[in-house]
């Protein structure tokens, strides 16, 4: 249920609150839980907009609207600040040639957020994650490129089992096999398509478009 699964975090930011910040001397443990409060709070966030898109039983029910690329980013970008940061995360953002899209906020939140963690999890060892994004207009067609540098997939093994749920193409510990599930359905159910170019150790790039 809806509950069970907010829980364990609201208890945890419950831990927060009890926590008396000013006996804690250490400067360097004062930051550290200042990142993990503020990466609780995002993930508290970002619980509840899952939950209630799951309990979404139709399309109609989505509210569309104007969605404006670089918010929902710096949005999301905020939220993982901590992961990002401690990953060296460099970026190469621009959302110049289209700006916004029609389409649900919500999900193009959680777009962002599993193709961010994703590329952070599949990093190549000691080489720190770059990772490109830009928006474009092509024959009418409005679309979203993002591409990093990370492990890269083997497409000719994975093809289209790359987007099923609970699929997973690497041996990490944290990986659910659903963040590409549910990034091809917040795409492919409001109309949109999305593909991937990937080759092992070469990075991978999404290509998604939107109605």
């Amino acid at each position: 249920t809806s509950h069970d699964l907010r829980s364990p975090v609201n208890n945890l930011l419950s831990i927060f609150s009890f926590l008396d910040l000013s006996k804690i001397e250490d400067a360097e443990i004062l930051e550290t839980l200042k990142y993990m409060k503020m990466a609780t709070e995002g993930l508290h966030n970002s619980l509840d907009k899952y939950v209630d898109l799951l309990s979404s039983k139709e399309a109609i029910e989505v509210k569309l609207e104007e969605v404006d690329f670089e918010k929902v980013f710096h949005h999301v970008r905020r939220s993982i600040n901590s992961l990002l940061e401690n990953a060296k995360v460099t970026f190469d953002v621009d959302f110049s040639e289209l700006g916004s899209v029609t389409h649900c906020e919500n999900y193009m939140d959680s777009i962002f957020l599993n193709l961010l963690t994703n590329s952070i999890k599949y990093a190549k060892p000691d080489v720190p994650p770059h990772i490109k994004i830009r928006t474009t207009v092509e024959n009418g067609r409005k679309k979203l490129v993002y591409t990093d540098n990370g492990i890269g997939l083997d497409m000719e093994k994975i093809g289209d089992k790359i987007f099923g749920l609970n699929q997973k193409f690497h041996q990490h510990g944290d990986s659910k096999g659903v963040g590409l599930y549910l990034v091809n359905n917040h795409v492919r159910s409001l109309g949109g398509t999305i593909s991937v170019d990937s080759k092992v150790n070469k990075g991978t790039t999404f290509v998604i478009i939107f109605k």
